[in-house]
């Protein structure tokens, strides 16, 4: 086995599927939370009401929607076509992060 690969048995490749899913939830989840907590802060900083604060609410949530799919499209783009883009393996024996060669 190659150095920095994680190999996934066939059984725990669900449970992985649905940590990663859950913790995306988290995070998005968290996102708002913090950005609705914010707009107090930012009604008194900029002067403005309540229906004008929260268009940062909606900003933040578009942008969310357009970068995920994004993402996930270069993703899997840049890994079909061996694309040299950064690898990062936090798996032993020590967290890597490199762009060439290639992993």
């Amino acid at each position: 086995m190659a150095a920095g690969v994680l190999r996934v048995s066939e059984g725990s490749y669900k449970w992985w599927v649905l940590v990663t899913v859950v913790f995306g939830a988290f995070v998005s989840i968290l996102d708002g939370t913090i950005v609705n907590t914010a707009l107090p802060k930012i009604q008194q900083v900029f002067g403005s009401d309540l229906h004008e604060a929260s268009y940062v609410a909606t900003a933040s949530t578009l942008a969310a929607g357009i970068t995920v799919p994004a993402s996930g499209y270069l993703a899997t783009s840049s890994a079909s076509s061996g694309s040299t883009w950064p690898r990062c393996s936090s798996s032993p024996p020590a967290p890597r992060c490199a762009a060439w060669p290639p992993a």
